[in-house]
């Protein structure tokens, strides 16, 4: 039950005159109910009245008397809690604890708290009262360390202190409780606070919990521990799953009201009680600041939602439950892997337990055949006819290499380590036109003259150490993408600066050094040290402002989106934005190449490719001919089957919903098939849905495989929408469209709900 204080005394006030009601019509007497243990059977008594109050017209009454200040502020007896749960007492702690620093008479306020039964409710409205409380008395709340150091801050004067205290009112006997072994850590803790860059924050929580005391109904992080271990094997998803899913959310509120706390001082004015004496924090935090423009501060509630990446993590933990209830693992995973000296628990603000910064090449990331080969570069490519790019993410010399390739670089060619340069780099030379027809490159003897659009579309945070980019990787999971759904390119470049900065303070422990990891041999890493100061170790976007300083013809953009699953439709939005300007601009000689990146793994570079590549069809209609002449007689293979022709029911749907539905999705098959020399989107669902049906794939398996093949089918089915939607928006004489690709969709809800039925048939 989500309700307001104002809300919870009306319907007490109307239960009060129920009461009354009933009374004067049952001789002054009412039927109340009670059950002595949750065993025992509900008895039912009659019982006279002589008075009837609500709880606040009782403690106003009280509090008149005493001067105590009394605050309705109602938590939800069970079931998930929402962020707008707790802006009431979070707001209510802030003020009441800020008063009482502005006092400065060395008094503090003695808070009592109460729930029905002084249990969890009690437990969660303390710790938060613990974190506004200790963040007073700080100039950063994650300066806190330790709970000693917690505990001593908490204190109000030499001889008395801010009480964590709590009582219980039950009865029988209370069941005894296995404490857990081994202090545990939430592994989506971890990287909730990673996306706003506040990792050094657990160990706040840490002390926060710990002082709150131990047992399921003191301590968050017991009841997660004790919940987790009464579940099945194999309950994957039922009742307990979910309900110890619910206090992992609660977690997670308290831990992001500890970053919202954070942010708050950060925010504040440096005349504040505890901005006084603070030094500069680095980065600019302005994009995940509570702070308004106007000097207010948005709720508790409305920051999260402003932080899609937050909210998102909080709606989607029952999507992988499992996965939610993921403990960080308690061993030091980085030692073994460096064998020369010892090294320590991770405790950054990104940089936390267990993560660590991994080479982005690896043996065999270059596929053979792909030409020309550029130093530097994995994977660069050319679409046929086109100024569409595609790279992996380079090394800084191949950054440089390809703006040579491209004629944005007046300097030359370098070739390094075993690398090496294309003996007829020709083949990737732009055209003077976005699409070019007839042209050959082949007696070119240098590259014409012109500029690039860069777009990393890169979602995980990167930084480069050396000449190397290095992603930044969970050590349990070192080759699987950490995901930060829904995070925006200012807050990617925030938790980069951030990520660097943990670097460099990493390096000061071990005289100027910093382990980063690779692979010796496939699937083993290994650990080594690197030079880290601040001409080694480079932001992305440091990287490409540098290569523009020093007179490259450049434009860098940043739009990340997540790896093996469809963008969402603001992504969309955000790849016209920036692409359809330069393919308008595509007059002779300017030679603009939109060129999209990411790393090893191709989906998010395919995507910009592709909707680049649409764009040209869109606004010059005799690229598709162009390319229906080059795949004839069919784009399909004569043994192609209907699924590897797309015909999927969600998609067959889609084609007899759309007024042109059918010649949009050849135009986007023809476009795959123009920008298939890493994968085509279309055959690769295929491959997902064989695995799905075959009976010799494991659970396992088969599971994935579906997880994948749904992403990439709901994709291609975005990718048909969006076909469609730039042959009905488009202004081919004005170059501008009527209306964005998300508001045309959510004018058309059946299109959502055929897209969020698909499946692999």
């Amino acid at each position: 039950m989500h309700v307001s204080s104002e809300r919870l005394d009306e319907i007490e006030e109307r239960l009060m005159n129920d009461v009354k009601t009933e009374a004067a019509q049952n001789d002054g007497y009412i039927l109340v109910h009670r059950q002595m243990s949750g065993d025992a059977p509900v008895e039912a008594t009659r019982v006279l009245v002589s008075s009837v109050s609500t709880p606040r017209s009782v403690m106003e009454t009280f509090a008149m008397d005493s001067g105590v200040q009394y605050a309705r502020l109602p938590l939800p007896y069970a079931g998930p809690y929402l962020p707008s749960d707790l802006d009431a007492m979070i707001r209510f702690f802030l003020t009441l604890f800020e008063s009482e620093g502005t006092a400065n008479n060395g008094s503090g306020h003695v808070v009592v708290i109460n729930d029905a039964d002084g249990s969890m409710r009690t437990t969660i409205a303390l710790n938060i009262a613990s974190i506004v409380k200790a963040s007073r008395t700080v100039r950063r709340l994650r300066d806190i360390k330790t709970t000693a150091m917690l505990h001593s801050l908490l204190r109000s004067s030499a001889d008395r202190e801010f009480s964590l205290s709590t009582s219980r009112c039950y009865y029988g006997m209370e069941e005894e409780e296995m404490l857990p072994e081994f202090h545990n850590e939430l592994q989506i803790a971890s990287v909730t606070l990673q996306m706003v860059a506040a990792g050094s924050l657990l160990k706040v929580l840490d002390a926060v919990m710990e002082l709150g005391g131990s047992g399921s109904k003191w301590n968050l992080l017991h009841a997660i521990d004790m919940a987790k271990t009464k579940l099945s094997p194999n309950d994957k998803n039922g009742p307990q799953v979910l309900a110890a899913v619910d206090l992992v959310r609660t977690y997670l509120l308290v831990m992001l009201t500890a970053a919202y706390v954070d942010e708050c001082q950060s925010a504040e004015s440096p005349s504040s009680p505890s901005r006084r004496n603070a030094q500069p924090l680095g980065s600019d935090r302005s994009c995940i600041s509570p702070r308004l423009d106007s000097g207010d501060v948005v709720k508790f509630s409305e920051w999260i939602e402003n932080l899609t990446e937050l909210r998102l993590t909080l709606e989607r933990l029952e999507e992988r439950p499992l996965h939610s209830l993921k403990y960080v693992d308690r061993r030091n995973l980085m030692a073994p892997t460096v064998h020369d000296r010892a090294v320590e628990r991770r405790c950054g603000d990104v940089l936390t337990a267990n993560f660590a910064m991994k080479a982005d090449h690896f043996p065999g990331c270059q596929k053979k055949g792909l030409r020309p080969q550029v130093c530097g570069a994995p994977n660069f490519r050319k679409v046929p006819n086109t100024n569409v790019f595609g790279t992996a993410i380079p090394t800084i010399m191949g950054v440089y290499n390809i703006l040579h390739v491209l004629g944005a670089y007046d300097g030359s060619l370098v070739q390094f380590g075993n690398d090496t340069n294309d003996e007829e780099m020709w083949l990737g030379y732009a055209s003077p036109h976005v699409f070019a027809r007839e042209w050959d490159p082949s007696t070119m003897e240098k590259p014409l003259r012109g500029s690039v659009v860069w777009v990393n579309l890169r979602e995980e945070p990167i930084i480069y150490v050396g000449d190397r980019p290095f992603v930044f990787r969970d050590m349990q999971a070192p080759y699987v993408n950490v995901e930060l759904t829904g995070i925006e390119s200012d807050k990617v470049e925030h938790v980069e600066n951030a990520l660097k900065a943990d670097i460099l303070r990493e390096g000061e422990q071990y005289d100027g050094n910093f382990i980063v990891h690779d692979e010796g041999k496939p699937g083993e890493l290994v650990g080594f040290w690197e030079v880290a100061n601040e001409n080694t170790v480079k932001t992305v976007r440091q990287v490409y402002d540098e290569a523009a300083a020093s007179g490259c013809r450049v434009k860098f953009l940043r739009l990340p989106v997540t790896d093996e699953q469809s963008p969402e439709l603001k992504d969309f939005d955000s790849l016209v934005e920036a692409l359809l300007p330069e393919v308008l601009a595509a007059a002779p000689l300017k030679n603009p190449n939109p060129l999209c990146s990411t790393a090893r793994w191709e989906e998010a570079a395919l995507t910009g490719m592709v909707v680049c590549s649409l764009l040209i069809g869109a606004m010059f209609p005799d690229y598709y001919s162009f390319l229906n002449d080059m795949y004839q007689p069919s784009v399909y293979g004569a043994n192609d089957s209907e699924l590897s022709k797309g015909n999927y029911t969600c998609i067959l749907q889609l084609k007899s919903v759309l007024t042109d539905g059918r010649e949009a999705k050849h135009n986007l098959d023809l476009v795959l098939e123009a920008c298939s020399r890493m994968q085509n989107l279309r055959t690769a669902i295929e491959g997902f849905a064989l695995q799905v049906m075959s009976p010799d794939v494991s659970e396992e398996a088969r599971a994935r495989a579906h997880h994948h093949g749904i992403h990439y089918l709901q994709r291609y089915f975005d990718l048909i929408a969006f076909t469609s939607y730039l042959e009905e928006c488009l202004d081919k004489e004005r170059g501008t469209l009527s209306r964005s690709f998300e508001a045309w969709m959510v004018d058309r809800p059946e299109l959502k709900a055929l897209h969020d039925s698909a499946s692999l048939s």
